[in-house]
């Protein structure tokens, strides 16, 4: 996050000094095609702590183990952008968010030698959004916006539990499954910045703060909110 906001405060002071855009930059009537990429900082806490009560368990069992929380999410998209007056930029789009949890372990016995189990979640986000954009400053050739919006989001989530060590729990055997979310209603909210390359390019850097949670997904409130970083190209007729 720090890496962004210092991007950022670096593109306004070049885009103010050496700026070529003539006069404030009407958004009014402007058709665009934005594609953007970013990351994402969450913290599902429930699929969290119970992967460290897990991991808790396998080491109580003798077990050398390494854990990898979901503590973030690579992010991709885009979305159709039309001006609807000076100020007020409407937008629709889609977007792709990945993220993975993972924990490994071994086991080490006089016989036969040494065992191995590994737990590795993938997490695939989609969603449909829709957003707008009111400009709240537009010294030549840059937008200062406000960003607010909603989507429908599914989660799928693929698990693999794969490994020789048994630790003799009942049930206990390899497992791979695959399995989706209800859609969900998720909302986010915050401050972007738009510099004009020229009068029909524009490079945008983002900070949001999104709100969604998919309930009881398989016996889990997966918490996917929290601080998102996107940077994104706009292409205007």
């Amino acid at each position: 996050m720090k890496k962004l906001i210092i991007a950022g405060l670096i593109m306004g002071v070049v885009a103010l000094v050496f700026t070529n855009v003539a006069g404030a930059t009407s958004m009014k009537g402007r058709l665009g095609l934005r594609l953007y990429g970013g990351q994402s900082w969450v913290n599902p806490t429930e699929y969290n702590d119970m992967m460290e009560e897990l991991q808790e368990a396998f080491q109580a069992e003798g077990a050398e183990t390494e854990l990898q929380k979901i503590e973030n999410g690579t992010l991709f998209g885009g979305d159709l952008r039309y001006g609807l007056t000076d100020n007020l930029v409407l937008a629709a789009g889609y977007l792709s968010e990945s993220s993975e949890g993972m924990l490994k372990g071994t086991v080490t016995k006089n016989n036969p030698g040494t065992e191995s189990f590994t737990i590795e979640d993938q997490g695939q986000m989609t969603g449909y959004t829709g957003s707008f954009n009111y400009t709240l400053v537009d010294p030549p050739g840059l937008n200062l916006y406000l960003v607010g919006g909603a989507g429908s989001y599914i989660l799928r989530v693929h698990s693999t539990g794969k490994g020789d060590w048994d630790p003799g729990w009942p049930g206990w055997s390899p497992w791979d499954w695959t399995a989706d979310s209800d859609s969900t209603i998720g909302y986010h909210g915050g401050l972007g910045l738009q510099w004009f390359l020229s009068s029909n390019i524009a490079l945008d850097i983002e900070a949001l703060y999104r709100s969604l949670i998919f309930e009881d997904f398989e016996g889990l409130d997966f918490d996917m909110g929290g601080l998102i970083g996107i940077l994104s190209l706009t292409f205007y007729l």
